[in-house]
């Protein structure tokens, strides 16, 4: 997970300013999250899910992803003027995958892929702005 996260961090400091911000996000994140197979997620989302210790690091990891997402928007755009909307940009992303992951796990009948839902909570997202 963690070096994932830096894979997408790294990703994202190569976006251009000219992007903006919560589309940079959601298209580094449905690419990185699009690599998984939907057997390769099911064994990562049941192997979190089984036991509290991993759970509770899940919810750390979160945290986490939101504090590294904020600093790696913060350097790409530099405004300072920016600052609180690249901070609101790094948790609704965060809020987004989790609540995509979320929805990929409910699902029942053929699984579609984790990425598709990701990509629907961006587009919910965006027309709920």
């Amino acid at each position: 997970m963690e070096a994932d996260s830096a894979e997408l961090i790294a990703e994202l400091l190569k976006t251009s300013p000219d992007v903006p911000p919560l589309d940079a996000v959601r298209d580094v994140m449905v690419k990185r999250i699009a690599r998984y197979t939907t057997e390769q997620m099911t064994a990562i989302d049941n192997l979190m899910l089984s036991s509290e210790s991993l759970l509770a690091r899940k919810q750390a990891f979160y945290a986490k992803q939101e504090q590294a997402l904020f600093l790696a928007l913060r350097e790409v755009w530099r405004q300072p003027e920016r600052q609180s909307a690249l901070r609101m940009v790094a948790m609704v992303s965060v809020g987004a995958m989790r609540l995509a992951l979320q929805a990929w796990r409910e699902q029942t009948g053929k699984r579609k892929p984790a990425a598709q839902f990701l990509r629907d909570a961006f587009d919910s997202l965006r027309t709920g702005l």
